[in-house]
């Protein structure tokens, strides 16, 4: 920017003062950058600057210099002061039309190169409430009810410690079971729980190091469900006969807080993929959409309820934004449909990058509970930091460059890296 002002300022300072000649030198260092655009929308900012500057008496400098008939008299100080500060102004302002200009050539050729982002699903801004309500109940009772029933199971896990707070502050040994319980006790509150402890592990400026270390397992692994509930969500999402086309493993590779993943290969052939194909399974936790809109329900009414208490002025924390917000978030993660469409977006806009892979997914075997992808061979990127420095600069460096790439060129980030 710096360098196309000061040829600007270089051309005009050269050039006749009217405000055609002005726009051409503008013009002119900018490499024709002006050239398209229409003057007067332009030229307006410029025009009360030029005007000033022609209202003012020349001197005999102005006159020899860009050859005035008036006749010449003496301007005083004051005038001086004001012709310069409008010459000045007129400057700044094609500047700042030919920065616009040049800003404006560039965004069209950048969209000439790269692909608008596909309108694949605006999931981002629909209101969640109704679908929420709806897994709850019909009527306010039934809601109540469901809530109620989620209540008491939460309040069943936290009951035995109102035994083992009491002894863990005098037994190292009764603290240890304190801490292995909770981390099972939070597995089995559901995903919204997880999620919170997720999160609360990767803040050590607000919660002990002690915390963040017990709990930080949730982030790397979680107890899953059993090859059996596994067996019963593939028929009920993919039929009785999916075993024809599916060879999985019965032990998961991995589990999160929403589903785990079972490795195994295709026994026949699909629309995209040949037989023999190495996938991945990402089955969904049986029952776990119930819970997380009971959760959110119940965590609405009680930050509604907190807002409402006079003389706190808890309303200017925004609790019920900030409760609906994380809905907002939570809720999508729950339709693996959504994940499908992200990697589908994923490989479009790394198509001609050979550092990067993405899995694809499987349209013919994928559902909102079920997720069927390519399965790609890796090594976690923190076995990289045991290699030599050549290596570990290129990953780097890749990294970077992938991450750069999707902030700044995709418009599309992948929120979800695990080292």
């Amino acid at each position: 920017m710096s360098a196309i002002a000061l040829r600007i300022s270089t051309q005009i300072s050269t050039q006749p003062w009217s405000l055609s000649t002005a726009l051409n030198a503008a013009n002119k260092a900018t490499n024709g950058l002006l050239s398209g655009y229409s003057p007067t929308a332009y030229s307006a900012m410029a025009l009360p600057g030029l005007k000033r500057n022609f209202s003012i008496p020349a001197t005999a400098a102005f006159q020899r210099r860009f050859g005035t008939s008036s006749p010449v008299s003496q301007p005083t100080r004051e005038e001086i002061w004001k012709r310069n500060f409008s010459r000045l102004y007129a400057r700044r302002m094609l500047e700042m039309i030919a920065l616009a200009a040049a800003s404006k050539r560039f965004v069209a050729d950048m969209e000439a190169v790269i692909d608008r982002p596909e309108n694949w699903a605006d999931w981002e801004r629909r209101d969640w409430t109704d679908d929420l309500l709806k897994s709850l109940g019909n009527t306010k009772i039934e809601r109540v009810w469901m809530s109620a029933k989620r209540i008491f199971s939460l309040g069943a896990l936290a009951a035995p410690f109102v035994v083992l707070y009491p002894l863990s502050l005098v037994s190292n040994t009764v603290q240890q079971w304190s801490w292995d319980y909770a981390l099972w006790g939070i597995e089995k509150a559901g995903p919204t729980l997880i999620k919170l402890t997720q999160w609360a592990t990767t803040r050590q400026d607000l919660f002990s190091p002690e915390f963040c270390l017990h709990f930080g397992k949730l982030r790397d692994e979680t107890v899953g469900h059993s090859f059996a509930e596994t067996q019963k969500i593939l028929e009920e999402e993919l039929g009785v006969d999916h075993a024809r086309l599916l060879d999985m493993e019965t032990k998961p590779i991995g589990s999160g807080c929403i589903a785990q993943v079972y490795r195994g290969t295709l026994r026949e052939a699909t629309a995209k993929f040949p037989k023999g194909t190495e996938i991945a399974l990402k089955i969904q936790h049986p029952d776990i959409w119930d819970k997380v809109c009971a959760d959110f329900y119940i965590l609405a009414k009680i930050a509604a309820w907190l807002e409402a208490l006079p003389k706190l002025n808890l309303k200017y924390l925004s609790l019920a934004d900030t409760v609906r917000q994380f809905r907002d978030i939570m809720l999508p993660q729950l339709d693996l449909t959504l994940e499908a469409k992200n990697l589908k977006r994923f490989n479009a806009d790394f198509a001609d990058d050979d550092d990067v892979a993405f899995p694809r997914p499987l349209d013919e075997l994928t559902t909102p509970r079920v997720l069927t992808e390519t399965f790609i061979h890796g090594i976690p990127i923190m076995e990289c930091t045991k290699a030599p420095d050549n290596f570990k600069r290129q990953v780097a460096l890749i990294g970077l460059t992938t991450t750069l790439n999707m902030i700044f060129l995709k418009d599309f980030i992948h929120g979800d890296l695990h080292p």
